[in-house]
């Protein structure tokens, strides 16, 4: 009678399965860091070219309503920030009567008069790691961006610093940044044609140049 022989089976020792679950949480804890800044950076951009976007938007509801359109960056509860698009037929900036608020949320940013209506009012919650802000020292800092029906050109409404006149053909800018790192900044610059542009002045970031000019 013949005898098929035995060959020993391969298998993990306790001691081997608990060195290998070791070499994995290792690698796990290495990784977890530059996979936090990926989804970060991916919410970066995101978050930005919403808010690219909706000025292209706010620009084109200007030439369809054939009344002026305003986009306004501002803070919301807590560490969230915002903006609010909206129609405002009034002619100046901020007027009691044509004024909006993202800090009170969508549905509700806008006084109740004829003058005014909102369009859409959008919440970058902080949890996302993002936040929608004016440039340090209030450089070019817009308060608000407000479309031309017939031009399509943008009039900036500058956050006061020396009380100066503001050039007519100066660029107005709104940042969207990492909260734990503002240096990782994507600046959005919107020129006076009322065409947005966006670049990346204090630290490098892939696809975007450092320099900012608009266009």
């Amino acid at each position: 009678m013949m005898r098929r022989a035995r060959w020993p089976q391969a298998a993990f020792t306790l001691v081997e399965l608990m060195i290998a679950i070791a070499v994995v949480a290792v690698v796990l804890v290495l990784a977890a860091p530059s996979f936090r800044e990926l989804i970060e950076m991916q919410r970066l951009r995101s978050v930005n070219a919403q808010l690219v976007t909706d000025l292209q938007f706010a620009r084109a509801e200007a030439a369809s309503r054939q009344v002026p359109v305003v986009l306004k960056p501002g803070a919301a509860a807590g560490a969230n920030s915002c903006y609010t698009v909206y129609a405002c037929s009034d002619a100046a900036f901020g007027t009691a009567d044509c004024n909006c608020n993202c800090a009170n949320g969508a549905g509700n940013a806008c006084v109740a008069n004829a003058k005014v209506q909102e369009i859409r009012t959008v919440v970058v919650a902080s949890s996302t790691g993002v936040q929608i802000s004016r440039p340090p020292n209030d450089l070019g800092a817009a308060e608000e961006v407000r479309f031309d029906p017939r031009t399509g050109g943008a009039q900036i409404k500058y956050r006061p610093t020396d009380g100066g006149p503001i050039p007519p053909n100066w660029v107005g800018a709104v940042d969207t940044r990492l909260i734990r790192d503002t240096n990782v900044t994507l600046r959005t610059l919107i020129a006076p044609s009322g065409r947005p542009s966006v670049c990346a002045p204090l630290t490098a970031v892939s696809g975007f140049q450092s320099a900012c000019a608009a266009n």
